[in-house]
């Protein structure tokens, strides 16, 4: 099978961090499932080359986050059809974003099946970590995605059970557990020189 696998968060100039692990982990494992991809991002992201597409936000963003977040929605719905007529993916794979509902969208009117990977709600983050001054829409774009997703992927129990009592199908949410790919994150490795280059010589360390 073909995925296009979608990112739309705004993360700037950054390509390094826990997410582009991830982001490299789950397109790595595609593969060596035996399967294909092609993925598509506001930026960089650590994906092949010739498999990549990237779809920017308007330079503005950091003016007006959210109406620009809103506004990249007509951007991807525009965007993505000559690349989905292209590829032609067998599934849209969406990273669940604030404000965006574009995947959901893009999937009635093409007639593709929609996973979204759900790592926890955008409307709780901005509650409890930001603020937000568009909530009314940022609850409708998530709702909007959680309504209309085939599979909803999360990767722990309790988002699931989260989900649950939000009024979402058991049936839709599929487990998928965070893990560590052992031959890139190995704890077996010596490190003495990067030790003695940063001066931690018998400093606990933690990352």
């Amino acid at each position: 099978m073909k995925a296009l696998f979608l990112r739309t968060d705004f993360y700037g100039h950054l390509t390094v961090g826990g997410s582009f692990s991830h982001v490299k982990g789950f397109l790595g494992g595609l593969r060596k499932g035996g399967h294909d991809y092609v993925a598509v991002s506001s930026g960089e992201l650590p994906a092949e080359k010739e498999k990549f597409a990237q779809i920017p936000y308007s330079d503005l963003f950091r003016n007006l986050p959210e109406v620009l977040s809103l506004a990249y929605n007509y951007r991807l719905i525009n965007s993505l059809p000559a690349i989905i007529d292209r590829e032609k993916p067998d599934f849209l794979y969406h990273r669940h974003s604030e404000f965006n509902y574009s995947s959901s969208v893009l999937a009635k009117r093409l007639s593709l099946p929609l996973v979204l990977e759900f790592n926890g709600s955008e409307v709780w983050v901005k509650k409890n970590w930001g603020r937000a001054y568009l909530t009314f829409l940022l609850r409708w774009a998530e709702d909007v995605q959680l309504r209309r997703a085939d599979i909803i992927a999360v990767v722990s129990d309790v988002i699931r059970d989260d989900l649950v009592r939000m009024g979402i199908n058991r049936s839709r949410i599929l487990v998928n557990p965070n893990g560590v790919d052992p031959d890139v994150f190995r704890p077996d490795l010596d490190v003495n020189d990067l030790r003695q280059q940063h001066e931690l010589d018998g400093k606990i360390v933690v990352c």
